[in-house]
């Protein structure tokens, strides 16, 4: 049987949780996702695409994560901030709170994906469009929030990560064996 094959067939034995995924050792957990849309938002809306890059260094000079904008609930910190032809594309690292904190119960939820919309805080310039929409020409991006429902139905955001579980780490690991070292380790875990 090829490395590869013996690979595949020891990862098939391990029991991981699905949601450990995106869970880093210290606890943190990383997302990703579209934090604003170029499209009329539930109030109609629309930020242009300029006023988007024009506010992205600005913010990333202090780039908090709230819950639900209220600034006493930082849950972490936005770390990539890009605009792309969908919206304002983020990454941004959910730190885990104690377990006492009133935050522990936000955190769950967004590990376990029950919680996973973003909206953004701001100074907004705004000029009317055509057709009832309101344009946002310019802002002053503030914090960028995790929501239950966000004011922009498709800013959402997903739980990522591929350095969770180490499974990086461990695959190079197992890469490195010899033969020999691998057959020791995979009799090892037969006889489990």
């Amino acid at each position: 049987m090829t490395l590869d094959a013996e690979l595949h067939k020891l990862a098939g034995t391990l029991d991981f949780e699905f949601d450990k995924k995106a869970v880093g050792s210290d606890g943190s957990i990383i997302i990703e996702g579209i934090a604003a849309t170029l499209v009329p938002d539930r109030e109609g809306d629309v930020i242009e695409r300029g006023a988007m890059e024009r506010a992205v260094a600005g913010y990333m000079r202090n780039p908090i994560l709230l819950w639900y904008h209220r600034f006493e609930d930082v849950l972490g910190q936005v770390e990539k901030a890009e605009v792309t032809s969908q919206g304002l594309l983020v990454r941004a690292r959910v730190e885990k709170p104690a377990e006492t904190s009133p935050l522990f119960d936000v955190y769950e939820k967004i590990r376990r994906g029950v919680i996973r919309a973003f909206s953004i805080g701001a100074r907004f310039k705004k000029k009317l469009g055509t057709g009832g929409v309101t344009v946002i020409t310019d802002m002053d991006w503030a914090e960028t929030s995790i929501a239950p429902i966000g004011i922009q139905p498709t800013a959402t955001f997903t739980v990522t990560s591929s350095k969770a579980l180490g499974l990086d780490e461990e695959l190079s690991r197992l890469t490195a064996l010899t033969s020999s070292s691998l057959d020791d380790a995979l009799d090892t875990l037969r006889a489990l």
